[in-house]
């Protein structure tokens, strides 16, 4: 059956991704001197990252800071430069205090991209000319760097798109639920110890991106150890590199090809992929969700 559209699309969108200031982003509940730290770590981080090539322009882009959404504890920072997205953090406050790097980035299609979701929405047939689609709701929803995705409710269902190419997820509620839940157990176990960097790129490198799928070493070899992998050296000398993560009781899978790593003066590492973008996750929460082929 023909799925109904999404009626008056603009304004669904300006509600969902309204990009209010600062102060007027935070989420209920922060007082002053929190959304002050939280501001200055964020600048902090983008200090550190600024040496990089393609991160100058982070440090003295215009931020703006807004929920991931209720009871996430968590944030979706944009950086724009002279009107032009440049690259996105995401936060999460820690409950012994502070704030964990979840992820970072850079490219004009941050996570959470309302042209990437619109694109979505449209191989989905759920946007056209038809306004009929009253009552449809965005949501964002953020467990895990490989479980961030866009809710879409319609008159027709719920609908979950992946937040960073906008392609469609095998997922209902419960489905969502579950795999949230299994996934939020590593920014509650692993992130406060794994993604909380301090000063700045002690050691990094970085190689040109790649089609994962020219070869498919996760079906005819055995994942790399994370313990025993020197990411930054395999990439210094030329070596491809595949994460692969299956998602979703094995209905979906992400192979991204591996083509930076970050190293921060504390140890924290990061590691860089190729998805619409460049995107940076902790090692630290990769390890127990994905695997590595060379």
């Amino acid at each position: 059956m023909q799925r109904r559209m999404i009626g008056l699309l603009a304004c669904l969108l300006a509600a969902a991704l309204a990009a209010p200031g600062v102060s007027a982003s935070m989420e209920a509940g922060y007082r002053p001197a929190e959304q002050k730290l939280l501001k200055w770590q964020v600048d902090q981080w983008a200090q550190g990252l600024s040496a990089r090539p393609g991160f100058e322009r982070i440090a003295a882009a215009q931020r703006t800071i807004e929920p991931l959404g209720p009871g996430t504890h968590g944030w979706i920072v944009l950086f724009e430069d002279q009107g032009e997205t440049v690259g996105y953090m995401v936060v999460h406050a820690v409950r012994e205090g502070g704030f964990a790097l979840t992820e970072y980035g850079l490219g004009d299609a941050p996570l959470y991209s309302a042209d990437l979701l619109r694109q979505g929405l449209a191989r989905l047939g759920l946007i056209g000319d038809d306004e009929d689609g009253e009552g449809s709701a965005v949501e964002r929803r953020y467990a895990h760097p490989l479980s961030a995705a866009w809710r879409v409710e319609t008159d027709d269902g719920v609908f979950y798109l992946d937040a960073k190419t906008g392609e469609e997820l095998p997922a209902d509620d419960p489905f969502w639920k579950e795999a949230a839940s299994e996934a939020a157990a590593c920014l509650e176990k692993r992130m406060p110890g794994g993604a909380q960097p301090a000063g700045r790129l002690m050691r990094h490198a970085e190689v040109p991106s790649f089609d994962p799928y020219a070869r498919l070493p996760w079906i005819t070899r055995q994942p790399l150890a994370w313990a025993e992998t020197d990411i930054a050296a395999l990439l210094g000398s030329g070596i491809e590199l595949r994460l692969v993560a299956e998602r979703f009781d094995g209905a979906y899978l992400y192979v991204l090809p591996v083509v930076a790593w970050h190293e921060w003066d504390d140890g924290t590492a990061y590691i860089g992929v190729d998805q619409e973008g460049l995107r940076f996750i902790p090692q630290a929460c990769l390890e127990p969700a994905a695997k590595l082929y060379d």
